[in-house]
């Protein structure tokens, strides 16, 4: 069985930086077929230049259980004179 829907979205996201420290909130609002929401804080930490740690949580668009919750690390690797991220 197939079939169409259509959606828009509208949101945006903030982020506000204290040194080392990233703190952000994205928000989307989707309307069209179904109308739903989409709200994650995000936490971001870098130890250094090259390593961060990053972790969010929030609530995604309608579902059963629509929880969000991310953890990750972000780091550079060197590879003499080529940077791969």
């Amino acid at each position: 069985m197939y079939f169409t829907q259509y959606y828009r979205d509208i949101g945006g996201k903030l982020e506000f930086e204290f040194g080392k420290l990233v703190f952000g909130y994205e928000f989307i609002s989707r309307q069209g077929s179904i109308d739903s929401e989409r709200s994650v804080g995000t936490i971001k930490f870098s130890t250094n230049k090259k390593v961060s740690l990053i972790g969010g949580f929030g609530k995604d668009f309608k579902s059963d259980d629509n929880l969000i919750t991310i953890f990750g690390v972000n780091w550079e690797l060197n590879l003499g004179e080529r940077t791969v991220n």
